[in-house]
């Protein structure tokens, strides 16, 4: 099995104190134990065919420009999408992942 990682993500490592998570991928995924950061569950609309879809992100406004540059297979058909509900302040992808389904 051959693991990459690049020079950058080595030196984020040793400099922030990113933990290496390894996974069922030959990769390796470098994260911040520690982010600051809550993830948000969200609701959009479409506003061509008045459909919803649920997700979840860190950066909501980023996300839905996703949305609508049409970079999401789930979400291509409906351009363009408007969020119409958010929930935020969920620590962990996992707490965010539960509350979307």
């Amino acid at each position: 099995m051959k693991f990459i990682i690049d020079i950058a993500g080595i030196v984020q490592w040793l400099v922030h104190g990113l933990v290496p998570q390894y996974g069922t991928e030959t990769r390796v995924r470098l994260t911040n134990r520690y982010r600051m950061e809550k993830f948000i569950v969200y609701i959009l609309k479409s506003k061509k065919s008045k459909k919803h879809y649920i997700g979840y992100t860190i950066d909501i406004e980023k996300r839905l420009k996703q949305h609508n540059a049409g970079l999401n297979r789930s979400t291509k058909y409906g351009i363009p999408w408007e969020v119409i509900y958010k929930e935020d302040g969920y620590k962990t992808r996992t707490d965010a992942l539960k509350r979307e389904r």
